[in-house]
């Protein structure tokens, strides 16, 4: 795969350092926690693009509230609910920043860490800044963390894409598909024209193994700035026919792409396999014993992941 030269393309001359897209559907119990935590960042220009995704409870009161109280760097979408993918979207659509972000609304942040992590990754000039956050709940202000990044950078200041996710596997960390956790250069997103696939539940995954496949210059900074709050019957802690449904295509898009790298790596292989067993396993369709012999087989990475991608098509049907 060919990485094509992006000099032409910064955005350095952008007035905005950072644009912040906020999805907003059904969180009026969360939302003015997610939003007084962002709004308290200072000391570096940044846009917040809160994406009202046609949620039918009194969100749109607290974000007009804030938008009131900050017009000078708001901007507020309203548009008929399309999902997550289609909010973050809306909001890329319209982004200045050199830089964006991803906050989910029922989520928060520490705004002096996450300021101190937008200022090292411009710094550094890269075109993904991995930080770190925090499990949160109700009852656990701070849990165990979301990922250990630190262990793939040892010693190293910046990896490509590809190298981050062959060290991930090789350190066991294999939290990294997440959006929030990171800062994406935007002309980056621009010029490789990603974007969210709109209808997919767990869309971070397809979007993140693109982008990294891509081999963009990432850096991580040691900085616990989000709090993923957990919540009884969300998607990442509910499994159902739509999961196993936008799992199968998510699969279809993985295979896609690794096909198109011009090196094959055992090391990806791997690690694709394990988010598809971790995955999977979540839905209880599986077959353990299965799942071990197909990885065992002596087969090219093309053969072996369309082999692992049958037996869970089969038994997730």
């Amino acid at each position: 795969m060919v990485v094509p030269n992006l000099e032409n393309h910064s955005l350095k001359d952008s007035p905005l350092l950072l644009s912040i897209i906020v999805p907003i559907f059904n969180v009026e119990q969360y939302l003015e926690q997610c939003l007084h935590s962002i709004y308290s960042i200072n000391s570096i220009d940044y846009e917040v693009i809160l994406v009202n995704d046609g949620s039918p409870d009194n969100s749109h009161l607290i974000i007009d509230k804030f938008a009131k109280v900050h017009p000078n760097n708001t901007l507020v979408i309203n548009r008929v609910n399309g999902g997550l993918s289609a909010a973050r979207n809306s909001g890329l659509d319209v982004a200045n920043g050199r830089y964006v972000a991803f906050i989910d609304s029922d989520d928060f942040i520490d705004p002096d860490l996450f300021t101190k992590h937008i200022k090292l990754t411009n710094e550094m000039d890269v075109d993904v800044g991995c930080g770190n956050g925090y499990v949160y709940s109700e009852t656990q202000d701070k849990g165990r963390p979301l990922t250990f990044s630190e262990k793939i950078f040892f010693k190293r200041k910046t990896l490509d894409g590809i190298e981050y996710l062959e060290r991930s596997f090789k350190n066991e960390t294999f939290n990294n598909v997440t959006v929030w956790d990171k800062i994406y250069k935007r002309s980056y997103l621009e010029f490789h024209q990603f974007r969210f696939q709109e209808g997919l539940l767990h869309e971070d995954v397809p979007f993140t193994l693109k982008l990294l496949l891509s081999r963009p210059k990432v850096a991580y900074f040691d900085n616990h700035f989000y709090f993923y709050r957990v919540r009884a019957g969300s998607i990442i802690n509910s499994w159902s026919e739509k999961n196993i449904e936008s799992w199968n295509i998510i699969l279809e898009i993985i295979f896609s792409e690794l096909n198109q790298l011009d090196r094959k790596s055992k090391v990806l292989y791997d690690y694709v396999a394990y988010q598809i067993w971790v995955l999977y396993k979540k839905s209880g369709k599986y077959d353990e014993n299965l799942v071990k012999k197909v990885l065992r087989k002596p087969l090219s990475i093309k053969k072996r992941l369309r082999l692992l991608y049958l037996l869970f098509v089969k038994q997730g049907s």
